[in-house]
């Protein structure tokens, strides 16, 4: 044990002395990282949370790596917003983190005796203060816009969306759900152009009759309010790779109100034609 962990440490070593001067992020060989992070939250209401006496915004992320560059991540940013995309600064805040993302199947992770690549973190969304700032300010819904950044092993700055995710103050209706459309512009075969994207969704509610509202976020913008059915949001406009984050906030006729998230790749919400070349 002793001697591996004098093996990793000169690796390190290594490696610190060839980032310092830029050796990795000049070479082409050495690309920025690539990092899939999904967050869950753990517990699904604010009445199972005090059921189960835990913290209702405790949320796990896991980082999945997706090349063979691993990345310290240094940061995580917290941005709280209204459903109209007004953002909160009273509640902004930077967590300092120290979660290393190393590839499997890489020097490095051999010396560490690394073999699941995937790593998870925990974080509460909701701490007392800012859920007592939320209640005091009669907020009825927040949602919470999650960043990582950090450094790379290749010495390049990375930055993460982790996701946004939406809390509600009140209870509210139990079955809804989101359903996202999409419409596709043409492209430019001639000039190596993708085609132009627009992405939007519409609520799934057994009966329309109860609700009175449906506010929309996509990628954490404001997407427009509805308050008659078929609720529907306003489309963005979003990239051929991009991955879409949906919330919306549904006001029903008890005073309640729902928050329901969905998240999906554009290349599987819709059919999308490549660029001729």
């Amino acid at each position: 044990m002793r001697r591996k962990n004098l093996v990793l440490c000169a690796f390190l070593s290594v490696c610190f002395f060839l980032s310092s001067c830029g050796w990795f992020s000049d070479n082409p060989m050495f690309p920025k990282a690539k990092v899939r992070i999904t967050g869950e939250v753990l517990v699904s209401s604010l009445s199972a949370a005090s059921a189960e006496s835990k913290n209702w915004g405790l949320t796990r992320f896991t980082f999945t790596p997706l090349n063979k560059v691993g990345v310290k991540i240094t940061q995580c940013r917290l941005e709280y917003r209204k459903t109209d995309g007004t953002v909160l600064t009273a509640l902004t805040r930077t967590i300092e983190t120290s979660i290393d993302v190393i590839p499997s199947q890489t020097p490095m992770a051999s010396v560490a005796g690394i073999e699941d690549a995937s790593v998870t973190w925990e974080v509460d969304l909701l701490p007392p203060d800012v859920e007592a700032y939320i209640r005091s300010n009669r907020i009825p819904v927040v949602i919470v816009n999650v960043t990582f950044s950090g450094t790379d092993y290749a010495t390049h700055a990375v930055s993460y969306r982790g996701g946004d995710f939406g809390f509600s103050m009140l209870e509210g209706l139990p079955s809804v759900d989101l359903e996202f459309f999409c419409m596709v512009g043409s492209g430019c075969p001639s000039c190596d152009t993708e085609s132009s994207v627009q992405v939007g969704c519409a609520l799934k509610v057994d009966d329309a009759t109860v609700v009175k509202k449906v506010e929309f976020s996509i990628n954490g913008q404001s997407a427009g309010v509805d308050t008659t059915p078929p609720f529907v949001s306003e489309s963005v406009g979003v990239s051929l790779s991009d991955t879409v984050t949906a919330v919306a906030a549904v006001y029903d006729v008890n005073g309640g109100v729902s928050i329901v998230t969905k998240t999906q790749k554009v290349s599987e919400i819709c059919q999308i034609p490549s660029p001729s070349s």
